[in-house]
């Protein structure tokens, strides 16, 4: 086995927040030529103004601005009557960054080589620095379950903005939150829906809080379509563990007898049932965030090497 195979890429310690954030953007290429300019694809306005965006040429009415003229149609129309190109305004996107991965029941997967949490937090912290070198804005909506975690009230960019993100999540990483879901992440996603247009939305999630039992779609799915609707780009990053599609091989499994004696046995026909019932919940969020036209990306806590399977993922949805 070679020795990348045994190295296990750097994820989030609430520890050392400023450290992990440098060792994460060491081993994500920011100034590669595909995540140049906005991150996800371009973002294009439709109100007129100044810009690089062209919209055709129209005759020249009084108080237009007069740089916009073009001579050279102008010499051409019959009439001599000055010609003007119009231009789309040229916008920065807003980066929006929502994520329930706060939640305790993301930080249990010991054995792997990071748990959710720590894995989700790098991927926030990644994504944001990627936008932080394009010069797009960015805010964080989050919640650990129990509360909201909301620290700016408006996107921001810069060095700074970055660090005291980093130091935010740390500090409610680190806190013992109640293991309950009184804030659901179709609550943060409809709270986003109230200012995010025309920009980027970033989903880092397991997308297992929500029941399926009862209803025919997710509310987080609901959710994202609304949001879908005012013309944001979705990047959704699902993070998942071995545990979520299969019982792990060291789980004893336990049948209460007709005496109500305890007997630990290996089922094989429960163990079966519950991968089935795994892939059947996989295959609904696939469709729910397919429905909703996010971009998805999928990281497991049991790959060492998930940076660069996030890198090879943020190429391949440009």
């Amino acid at each position: 086995m070679s020795s990348e195979a045994l190295t296990i890429q750097p994820s989030f310690d609430p520890y050392e927040p400023g450290l992990s954030l440098d060792r994460i953007n060491a081993h994500l290429p920011v100034h590669a030529a595909w995540l140049k300019g906005t991150v996800f694809g371009d973002m294009q306005s439709r109100i007129k103004g100044a810009g690089t965006d062209i919209d055709g040429i129209r005759p020249y009415e009084f108080g237009d601005d007069t740089r916009h003229i073009d001579w050279a149609a102008t010499a051409k129309d019959e009439n001599n009557w000055p010609q003007l190109r119009e231009h789309y305004m040229d916008i920065t996107p807003n980066l929006y960054v929502v994520s329930d991965i706060l939640s305790p029941r993301n930080n249990t997967d010991t054995e792997q080589p990071h748990t959710k949490q720590s894995l989700g937090l790098a991927a926030i912290l990644s994504v944001m620095n990627i936008a932080n070198s394009t010069v797009m804005p960015s805010r964080l909506i989050a919640t650990d379950g129990n509360r909201l975690i909301i620290p700016e009230r408006s996107p921001r960019s810069g060095r700074h903005h970055l660090l005291n993100t980093a130091n935010i999540l740390s500090r409610e990483a680190l806190v013992s939150a109640p293991n309950e879901e009184k804030h659901t992440l179709a609550d943060l996603l409809h709270f986003v829906g109230r200012s995010a247009s025309r920009s980027v939305v970033l989903v880092v999630s397991d997308f297992r809080a929500e029941s399926m039992s009862g209803q025919d779609e997710f509310n987080w799915g609901r959710a994202l379509k609304s949001l879908k609707a005012k013309h944001n780009d979705i990047l959704a990053v699902e993070i998942t563990a071995p545990r979520d599609f299969h019982i792990q091989p060291n789980t004893s499994l336990f049948r209460h007898t007709g005496t109500n004696q305890v007997t630990p046995e290996y089922d094989k026909d429960l163990r079966r049932e519950y991968a089935l019932g795994a892939q059947k919940r996989q295959n609904r969020v696939d469709k729910a965030l397919s429905d909703a036209q996010a971009r998805h990306i999928k990281l497991s806590t049991s790959d060492p090497q998930w940076l660069t399977s996030f890198t090879s993922g943020l190429r391949s949805v440009q």
